[in-house]
């Protein structure tokens, strides 16, 4: 099975039991869109990227780093770290500030955590999340789903209070599971620090204060 939205929504509607006239394809990918949401709050794609330095600078924009969420360590030429903080440019593009200034033509390292992407949700061309959460993910959005469904209904009709009361249910029943299994998965992930780097990490409240 192809790994991407069409297969996804397939594996939610198998585990609804249900036709596409009560879960429809945009409730089953607004589901999708929410549980990958929170897939990517606690399991970022971890990446690497470069910039060369300038002479005497200390800012660089990150822009060019698609999908970029926040990077959690900065390397030298020669695999040291280097102090920085991170901070967006009119709350948009993201920048580090770097202190000391490396000579210029120097290759800085850049690892930070991206969005992962389903291909053609939002457009993606590629699927990033590993196939082993894939079911994990359907499960989750199977939880959304749910609370989408409840609260369409409520707004148009008047249902029985046993319906009602099993869609909150299931729903929550899926979303406990889905959030402990993240959390888990988050605690695994963790980042592999250079000896001596900035200890802050891309999970820390405090990760974008600068020292």
């Amino acid at each position: 099975m192809a790994n991407d939205l069409v297969s996804y929504t397939l594996i939610v509607q198998g585990l609804l039991e249900a036709n596409t006239t009560r879960f429809p394809q945009a409730t089953v990918t607004a589901a999708l869109r929410q549980a990958i949401d929170e897939y990517n709050r606690h399991v970022p794609w971890l990446e690497s990227g470069t910039i060369t330095a300038v002479a005497n600078q200390q800012d660089y924009s990150l822009s060019a780093l698609t999908g970029l969420i926040m990077p959690y360590d900065v390397l030298d030429e020669n695999g040291s770290p280097i102090s920085f903080y991170s901070y967006r440019q009119d709350g948009v593009t993201p920048y580090i500030f770097i202190a000391p200034a490396q000579p210029a033509g120097d290759v800085i390292t850049i690892r930070y955590t991206k969005l992962n992407t389903l291909k053609d949700l939002d457009s993606a061309s590629t699927t990033t999340i590993r196939t082993d959460h894939t079911n994990l993910i359907c499960a989750g959005a199977v939880g959304f789903a749910l609370k989408i469904r409840l609260s369409v209904r409520l707004e148009a009709d008047n249902l029985d209070p046993t319906t009602i009361e099993s869609y909150r249910h299931l729903s929550e029943q899926y979303l406990v599971a889905y959030y402990a299994q993240l959390a888990g998965m988050r605690a695994e992930q963790g980042v592999q620090k250079e000896p001596g780097s900035d200890t802050r990490t891309w999970e820390d409240e405090y990760h974008n204060w600068p020292s």
